[in-house]
């Protein structure tokens, strides 16, 4: 469920992510897409909204960026250090001078 909620506000986004790619790669997203409405961030309300994305085999295709999914749901204590809070730490000592 939580996925799914994530998916459904950051729809626009991943709209945006994947017309983007499309013009760097030269995809055809001539389509026009009238799926589940789109969060509006500055109205803070759900739009219906027609978008160019791809289709492959008659279904719409959404990217989503590599670096955003994971193989595993949670991460461990190592990797949420690791990953996470030094990059945290760092920031802080960088503003503080330190």
């Amino acid at each position: 469920m939580i996925s799914d909620l994530t998916t459904n506000v950051l729809r626009g986004k991943l709209i945006n992510y994947t017309q983007e790619q499309c013009e760097l790669y030269g995809i055809k997203a001539l389509t026009q897409y009238a799926g589940p409405p789109i969060w509006n961030e500055q109205t803070k309300r759900w739009e219906a909204k027609y978008c160019d994305i791809p289709f492959i085999n008659g279904a719409p295709v959404i990217l989503v960026p590599k670096y955003s999914v994971r193989r595993r749901i949670s991460l461990d204590s190592q990797e949420f250090y690791n990953f996470h809070m030094i990059e945290y730490l760092r920031a802080e000592h960088i503003r503080a001078n330190s």
